[in-house]
């Protein structure tokens, strides 16, 4: 319940009640400053449509209704000692208006953790309607409601307002309502996957539960303890609610950059050719196709001389590193920007990037040809590597038509002796 050490002036301050006031002025910056970190990262879970987002909105909503208790709270010690009275009152009720609101929020962050996705509508109206409709009894003055008048009665340890007869079953309703979320949530936290935000959130519950006990039991005289202890709860699980949240932000990251690393490992597997890691048929015709109409480039069809012969000769094993070697040639010798494939068997497919006026195709061809005639395979000697290619441009898109074309050009290159590049008209 709403309560402050009072300080009657600087001559009969206790040093106690000059110790509260400043730890409650430090709770109330703290608890300020964790609820806006508590929105920054429920906005993030929001946005990147986190299966906690329902749950982590409320929470914050509950927060912001605590953080507006704390601040109250400590307003109705500060505007005591400068004998504002009117600021006592409007602070004072303010901190009772809040707390039904606040219930209200961890009633819905309960039923976010026991079902999953968004409350429906229709109750997320009627109880955030009910926490309303309580939050504006302590602003109406009558001796059957929260408030009977604006009377204060101030003691050297309490501040208290004229309490009506509705005052004791507001407080033990709210009391009530946070047991049964309390109860319900500490039953249930242990059967989420997500244990951390939940146990915590139930702890914080539980801690909540007592403090309020034990703040309204000072409110009927009983002090345990030298002071209230419902705001530096407050923060307390603040801090430890904001610690889960960014544990569990960081673990999401993770696992999703995990999920696009094993996403991207499997879709590079069947994009690629197994044999020479090189990109396959699929993956270039696709690439291509994605051009669209703008599309433009040249296309560089290379096929082995006489690859048969040398798989008869020296063994299919020896086929297979040569393959190999030649793929991580054309991967050397091509720029950055161009595309390599394995078209299939010993054919390859190059995919060439025009520049404004076409000049740095033939070089890149040139640059292809030295180095396959200048590939060896370790321990084999006498084995000399050549290829025929063909080659031809296209814009617009037209690719496969440039793509039968750079195939003719490849048939001609080799019906002229083979080693060479036919350009195709």
């Amino acid at each position: 319940m709403p309560q402050a050490y009072i300080a009657m002036g600087a001559d009969t301050a206790s040093s106690l009640g000059a110790w509260a006031l400043w730890l409650k002025i430090l709770t109330a910056g703290a608890t300020l400053a964790l609820t806006a970190v508590l929105v920054v990262l429920t906005l993030s879970l929001y946005k990147r449509r986190d299966q906690y987002a329902p749950t982590a909105l409320h929470f914050t909503i509950a927060n912001f209704f605590a953080a507006g208790y704390i601040v109250a709270d400590t307003v109705v010690i500060v505007a005591t000692m400068l004998a504002r009275d009117d600021v006592v009152q409007l602070a004072y009720r303010t901190a009772i208006a809040v707390l039904p609101l606040a219930l209200a929020a961890y009633f819905f962050v309960y039923r976010c953790m026991t079902q999953e996705g968004w409350p429906a509508r229709r109750l997320l109206v009627g109880v955030y309607g009910v926490g309303l409709c309580a939050a504006l009894l302590p602003w109406f003055d009558n001796a059957y409601l929260v408030v009977a008048s604006e009377q204060l009665t101030i003691t050297r340890a309490n501040i208290f307002l004229d309490y009506g007869a509705g005052a004791a079953p507001f407080f033990a309703g709210c009391l009530a309502v946070f047991a049964v979320v309390s109860y319900r949530i500490l039953r249930h936290a242990p059967a989420r996957k997500s244990a951390g935000i939940s146990l915590v959130t139930g702890f914080g519950f539980a801690v909540f539960l007592l403090c309020g006990i034990h703040d309204a039991l000072r409110e009927l005289g009983l002090s345990l303890l030298p002071m209230d202890t419902l705001a530096l709860a407050a923060v307390l699980f603040q801090t430890f609610a904001c610690a889960v949240m960014v544990w569990h932000y960081s673990v999401t990251l993770g696992e999703q950059r995990s999920q696009y690393a094993q996403l991207r490992s499997v879709t590079d597997r069947a994009n690629r050719d197994a044999l020479s890691g090189l990109y396959n048929r699929c993956y270039l015709e696709d690439y291509m196709a994605r051009g669209g109409a703008q599309a433009r480039g040249g296309l560089l069809f290379v096929d082995l001389d006489h690859f048969k012969k040398i798989n008869d000769d020296y063994g299919h094993t020896t086929g297979d590193r040569l393959i190999q070697t030649v793929a991580q040639c054309m991967r050397e010798a091509t720029r950055e920007r161009d595309i390599v494939c394995r078209w299939g068997g010993d054919e390859f497919l190059v995919l060439l990037e025009l520049g404004a006026e076409n000049d740095a195709t033939n070089p890149a061809i040139e640059r292809l040809v030295r180095a396959l005639d200048q590939t060896r395979i370790d321990g084999i000697d006498g084995l000399k590597l050549s290829a025929s290619m063909g080659y031809a441009e296209f814009e617009k898109g037209q690719w496969r038509e440039a793509l039968n074309r750079a195939d003719v050009a490849l048939y001609e290159a080799k019906r002229g002796g083979r080693c060479r590049v036919s350009i195709a008209s």
